[in-house]
């Protein structure tokens, strides 16, 4: 059980930094007519 708790901020860091770098270039109006998944 103690690994879990030692793994968790590592966890919670690695969605902090991922979603900081999907957010650094936001979507553009060309990105938003091309087909398929908009994420």
């Amino acid at each position: 059980m103690s690994i879990v708790s030692l793994i968790i901020p590592f966890v919670g860091a690695y969605i902090f930094y991922a979603w900081r770098v999907m957010n650094r270039q936001p979507l553009t109006s060309a990105e938003m007519q091309e087909p398929g998944h908009k994420y």
